[in-house]
């Protein structure tokens, strides 16, 4: 895993070394031709939500409310990574959105690769959201958008209204106790291509769900690793934990990396307690 951090850290300032260069160009009057709406600046092509993450937009599909890096093969998001602020959550002024469980194919971008309700339909799994609707109090529309089914994986019942929800829950209590930004990261981790699918379209059933979670304001990460195969999830939150070094080695992922590397690496080695959510704190 360090030498996987290593190589990734060395195409970073690789990448540094080329913006060096390229300005120096734009002095001596030599700029190189750009894309129109390529810039960095762009809106179109950023996204608050990858503010930790050095991900290309344009390997994700991007939403208003999250960005998702998908998985064709199994029809299911890789991840999905996403902005709460605590505004969405308790802003007085709004008001308060309506769960439609209205999901949706997203046809534009996903054509033919889309999971659909047919897929689920008898299958005994839940749809379960990446980027929960929970999370979008105070907009119809992000709430809405949520169940797109780029955002969806198959979730045992257990899992997806069980250790899951709680975990969510807590997310946003301790957004709204230190009145700060959470970073959450949920994706899907499969064992093997020959893992359990279901409905017409094969849509995978993954074995693991993963969330990671960053408290950019009191520098505070917590990771979760939860069995998708088991039937009953028994035991506190505790029982769930990883750090995100573990994530990590196990996706071969290289989450939060635009952190400073010193900064990265305590946080990503370090397991804290996920307190109980009557007592949401940060000890």
């Amino acid at each position: 895993m360090q030498t996987f951090k290593i190589q990734n850290r060395f195409l970073r300032k690789y990448a540094a070394n080329g913006l060096m260069l390229f300005s120096l160009f734009l002095v001596i009057g030599c700029s190189p031709q750009l894309n129109p709406g390529k810039g960095g600046g762009n809106r179109v092509n950023s996204s608050p939500h990858l503010k930790f993450e050095t991900d290309a937009l344009s390997d994700l599909i991007r939403y208003q409310g999250f960005v998702v890096r998908y998985d064709y093969l199994h029809r299911v998001p890789t991840f999905v990574i996403h902005r709460i602020t605590p505004q969405q959550l308790s802003d007085s002024a709004g008001i308060k959105a309506k769960r439609s469980n209205r999901f949706w194919v997203d046809k534009t971008r996903l054509v033919s690769k889309s999971a659909t309700s047919d897929d689920y339909r008898k299958s005994g799994f839940d749809r379960g959201h990446h980027a929960p609707a929970g999370d979008f109090v105070y907009s119809q529309e992000l709430k809405d958008e949520s169940f797109v089914y780029s955002n969806i994986s198959p979730q045992k019942a257990g899992l997806n209204r069980g250790p899951l929800a709680k975990i969510e829950r807590q997310i946003r209590e301790k957004a709204e106790v230190c009145k700060c930004r959470a970073y959450v990261i949920t994706g899907t981790h499969f064992e093997s291509n020959t893992s359990n699918s279901i409905g017409s379209n094969q849509v995978g059933v993954p074995d693991y769900v993963y969330k990671l979670v960053y408290y950019p304001k009191t520098s505070h990460m917590f990771a979760f690793l939860l069995d998708n195969r088991l039937g009953k999830y028994p035991g506190d939150l505790s029982q769930y934990q990883k750090t995100v070094d573990d994530i990590e080695a196990l996706t071969q992922e290289d989450f939060f990396d635009r952190l400073d590397d010193a900064l990265e690496d305590k946080l990503e080695k370090k397991r804290l307690t996920f307190q109980s959510e009557n007592k949401p704190h940060f000890n």
